[in-house]
């Protein structure tokens, strides 16, 4: 997340967060989705046994032309650098090929989660070598290839549970 120091006429200073509900950025007086978005990633990681590796809101991913309205998504994180948050966010679809730049994009975190598909952002700490598959019940978690146990009774585990 990004957030902001402003100023008010009194001299107390405010601390604003994008809404998350459209581009541009809408800020907005309040701190309410960068504790949740930083909840949700810290849960996640600890689901799988990981130390979260935030990247920033500002970064960069691939995705996926076809990723609105899939029904599952596949992530996967490589090294981050600069502006790169090292993730490729797609669908989980064989109709076309991942590897055809004609079928990708490329976007800000942020830009994904507003315009795109906000599924992802309680993975995006995961660190680098991790894979993900995520739509319907408990997501699997890959590492370097090798599927990774969900504690039980952890906040991914209970993505499995009926409501």
């Amino acid at each position: 997340m990004y957030t902001r120091l402003v100023a008010h006429a009194d001299g107390a200073l405010g601390l604003q967060e994008p809404d998350f509900l459209a581009m541009p950025v809408n800020w907005v007086e309040c701190v309410t989705l960068t504790l949740r978005h930083l909840w949700l990633q810290k849960e996640a990681a600890a689901s799988v046994a990981l130390q979260p590796d935030f990247p920033s809101y500002r970064q960069s991913a691939i995705m996926c032309s076809r990723l609105q309205g899939s029904s599952v998504i596949h992530m996967d994180r490589r090294d981050s650098s600069g502006t790169d948050s090292g993730w490729f966010i797609g669908c989980y679809g064989d109709g076309h090929d991942h590897n055809d730049p004609k079928e990708l994009t490329l976007a800000s975190l942020f830009e994904a989660a507003v315009c795109l598909d906000s599924r992802f952002v309680a993975y995006a700490a995961l660190p680098s070598g991790c894979s993900v598959v995520a739509g319907h019940g408990s997501p699997a978690v890959l590492m370097h290839d090798t599927l990774l146990d969900i504690t039980p009774g952890s906040f991914l585990s209970s993505m499995g549970e009926a409501s």
